[in-house]
């Protein structure tokens, strides 16, 4: 059995017997703070948000980065730049589905697009940059931001 911890700058799996971590997944320096994150209804995916709106959704078992979400991807873009989630809850009964419980009091809802049916596949090394990311889909939809081919 293994329980999630959250931190500003980091999210860890534990042993629930040792007390030990498993994994860890830390921030990297210059990069916004988590703010909240949580297991998936299956426990197979991590989302985790961030202080500057982003969400990452991780593979549980890796703490691999699975995808991203970029503010742009369902923020209307008149909001005020200071809004990001403090909140992530997973639904119930449905694994990629998530909804975020942002600063102004909104909700947002994310599932994957219907075409793909789960959220992305991992991307390349991080490098540091989130340059090599596709532009988010028009109209607010949910996207999983994959990288250019």
């Amino acid at each position: 059995m293994h329980f999630l911890v959250v931190h500003e700058t980091q999210i860890a799996i534990y042993e629930s017997t040792k007390l030990e971590p498993v994994k860890q997944w830390p921030v990297r320096e210059n990069s916004p703070p988590i703010t909240h994150a949580t297991f998936s209804c299956d426990s197979q995916l991590i989302y985790a948000s961030f202080m500057d709106a982003t969400v990452c959704i991780f593979n549980a078992s890796s703490l691999r980065l699975q995808c991203r979400i970029l503010p742009a991807s369902y923020l209307p873009p008149n909001i005020s730049s200071s809004v990001h989630p403090v909140v992530v809850a997973a639904h119930p009964s449905e694994a990629s589905q998530l909804a975020l419980g942002l600063t102004d009091g909104g909700v947002y809802v994310l599932e994957p697009l219907e075409s793909e049916r789960k959220w992305g596949n991992p991307p390349p090394a991080e490098n540091g940059s989130t340059s090599n990311l596709s532009t988010p889909p028009p109209n607010g939809a949910s996207s999983s931001d994959q990288p250019e081919r």
